[in-house]
């Protein structure tokens, strides 16, 4: 695991993005593959990607202003998230 970076919680998984971002590719990554090892990396690259955001929004406040796609179907994605998560908790 790199230096300093902790797997985020798997809850953090169930909630969409209305935008398309890395945190949301990765979301939607980590739902397709069951490999544990797999879903581990994909939890701490959300970690690194949200201390990366972090600092952004320090140097620049509105660094992604309309940078992202819209997410498409996000309710659908919420419930099949939910669904998921629930069959594995």
């Amino acid at each position: 695991m790199e230096e300093n970076a902790q797997p985020i919680h798997k809850k953090y998984f169930v909630q969409v993005n209305g935008r398309r971002t890395v945190c949301e590719v990765l979301r939607e990554v980590y739902w397709y593959t069951a490999d544990p090892f797999i879903r581990e990396r994909i939890k701490t690259a959300m970690y690194m990607a949200k201390r990366m955001n972090k600092k952004l929004i320090e140097y620049k406040a509105d660094w992604d202003a309309n940078e992202w796609e819209a997410t498409e179907n996000v309710e659908e994605k919420i419930k099949e998230r939910k669904e998921k998560f629930e069959l594995e908790a």
